[in-house]
């Protein structure tokens, strides 16, 4: 019996979550005993290359010049599965438009397709056409089935009138972030004050992230409290901001922006707290993540916020006007052995709610009921 045969698709090159779970999915699909491939939407070079000698990656065609009506990741889709019949189900990463077009050819060609939605504004579709629209809501309905990954957007999509979701949350490797006794080794290897308490935000630098909020939230910055901007700097003129912003509250020296790393988990091992405050109904993951590494959470205001820290268990969300979570955020920055009680709670939390195991054991499900 052949060996079923996934074709991973992650349409935004450049996108590290994407990039990063497709590349984890693939390889734990391949030790299941299941064929896999990538397509990426990138010309030819991306972070997962030589994931795995075993896993084939294609990329989309670049684009010439006189045709610039083309789609170019559609068109590579296209010459991709006429050249693999082997290919059973394509599954899309995220599909925003227009990577939803390709959802539309494989239907039409009668080759299965699933999507994993990232956020509620890849249904809302403002910035589309009316005709775009139409066949963007089309494409979300044939995909058998529209994977979400909170309740949050599993609510929204129902009353879209999308009848085909399924609800899959994140699943963490555990062991790959795994806490470290001392911290100062580890600090010591990255080049990051061995002292003072560092506060984490890993994500790219952009308004949608708001890291502008959060070094105003952490002030005053010193030697012995210092933050990490960790991501891509994708708006370069917010980037300039954050920095200007914090030398002229004096904590210029003790913001550390660094582009994004290959090795998070040694950086989320390093630091004392993690704080995000924007882009968390598409950064589950990367939360989660610094939950697993023992850190307590700090978020704004997000309908998967609560989930995500427990009921501010395992941190606490910064509601406005709200005297107990502003306390609470007070004791997490100031008072080791309140941020230590709720380090305790972060990493059996994630083991226990978002087990790796659980998330590549609803998608194997989906996969063989195709």
């Amino acid at each position: 019996m052949e060996k079923l045969h996934i074709l991973l698709v992650c349409p935004d090159g450049a996108n590290f979550p994407q990039l990063k779970q497709a590349g984890t999915l693939a390889l734990a699909m391949r030790t299941a005993g299941i064929k896999v491939s990538l397509y990426i939407g990138a010309t030819g070079a991306s972070a997962l290359d030589g994931l795995h000698p075993e896993i084939k990656l294609h990329y989309a065609p670049m684009t010439v010049g006189w045709q610039f009506w083309k789609d170019c990741l559609l068109e590579g889709f296209k010459t991709l599965v006429a050249q693999d019949p082997t290919i059973d189900v394509v599954h899309l990463v995220d599909v925003a438009w227009p990577a939803s077009k390709l959802a539309l050819y494989a239907r039409r060609i009668r080759l299965t397709a699933i999507g994993r939605l990232w956020d509620a504004e890849a249904l809302d579709g403002h910035d589309l056409s009316p005709w775009q629209r139409r066949q963007h809501y089309k494409a979300l309905q044939n995909l058998t089935p529209l994977v979400v990954h909170s309740a949050h957007l599993l609510e929204i999509a129902k009353k879209k009138g999308l009848n085909n979701v399924v609800l899959v949350p994140e699943g963490i490797d555990t062991e790959q972030f795994k806490p470290v006794l001392s911290k100062r080794p580890i600090r010591r290897g990255l080049g990051l004050p061995e002292k003072a308490t560092l506060i984490c935000c890993m994500a790219d630098i952009s308004p949608e992230n708001n890291q502008l909020s959060a070094l105003e939230k952490c002030l005053p910055l010193s030697e012995k409290r210092q933050l990490l901007l960790i991501g891509n700097a994708v708006d370069k003129t917010y980037a300039a901001d954050v920095i200007q912003a914090a030398t002229a509250k004096g904590a210029g020296a003790y913001v550390h922006m660094l582009e994004a790393v290959g090795n998070p988990e040694d950086y989320l091992r390093a630091c004392d707290l993690f704080i995000l405050m924007g882009g968390i109904e598409n950064r589950h993951a990367t939360v989660l993540e610094a939950m697993s590494a023992g850190l307590p959470v700090i978020l704004s205001p997000a309908p998967s916020a609560l989930v995500l820290t427990n009921g501010n268990r395992c941190g606490v969300v910064l509601y406005d006007d709200n005297q107990l979570a502003t306390t609470a955020f007070d004791k997490l920055l100031n008072d080791a052995t309140y941020r230590q009680g709720r380090s305790m709670s972060t990493r059996p939390y994630v083991q226990k709610n978002f087990p790796f195991r659980a998330m590549l054991k609803a998608y194997m499900k989906i996969y063989n009921s195709l």
